[in-house]
């Protein structure tokens, strides 16, 4: 059985605590794999919503470029649970995150 997981980079524009949870706006750099996550699009510009909801998950930054991976909710945004990750972004990993493009599962 597969599980769809959305995996992106990108640069948080905005990040808010609520109830626990960090909601955060995210301006996509890159998509690995999509699922059903919901994508806003304005010119060349993208951008997506996440939730990160593990305390103990690092403390995201505005400003900065981070590797998202997690499963995305029927509201088509990207959950990122104790299970998943979030890790700072580098261009020397670009060449690794690029083989997820053509996993199936």
């Amino acid at each position: 059985m597969c599980v769809y997981l959305s995996v992106i980079t990108g640069t948080v524009i905005t990040a808010v605590m609520r109830e626990g949870s960090m909601y955060a706006t995210i301006s996509i750099i890159n998509v690995y794999k999509e699922g059903s996550l919901a994508i806003q699009q304005a010119g060349k510009t993208m951008s997506t919503k996440i939730i990160i909801l593990c305390k103990k998950c690092p403390f995201i930054r505005r400003g900065l470029n981070y590797v998202f991976m997690g499963v995305v909710d029927e509201d088509g945004r990207g959950k990122i649970a104790p299970q998943h990750f979030v890790m700072a972004f580098k261009t020397k990993n670009q060449k690794v995150l690029n083989v997820l493009k053509n996993k199936r599962c």
